[in-house]
């Protein structure tokens, strides 16, 4: 079975704060994906967002609150595209 999602309706706002690319606050985070000291995959209601880095680690993740707070050295944030997103061939496209 194939993961979907649909970004039709937008849900929570998204905000995204980076400080002196070490310390990394984000609101509007659904899900951490997946997560290792290079990279962090995090879902939104309206796309993927790939963080890479290194000594990348999750200082608090709330997801009543929808926050993620992300420490270490950030060298990218990337975000998926289109109207709906096959999660797969997402991250199959992020390894090539």
């Amino acid at each position: 079975m194939i993961d979907t999602i649909d970004i039709s309706e937008e849900k929570s706002p998204q905000n995204i704060v980076l400080e002196n690319r070490k310390k990394l606050e984000m609101t509007g985070i659904d899900e951490v994906d997946s997560y290792d000291e290079n990279q962090i995959i995090a879902i939104t209601s309206s796309s993927l967002i790939l963080i890479k880095g290194s000594n990348l680690q999750i200082q608090k993740f709330n997801n009543k609150t929808k926050e993620l707070n992300i420490i270490g050295k950030i060298d990218e944030i990337k975000y998926s595209n289109g109207k709906k997103r096959d999660k797969k061939s997402f991250i199959k496209k992020l390894f090539k």
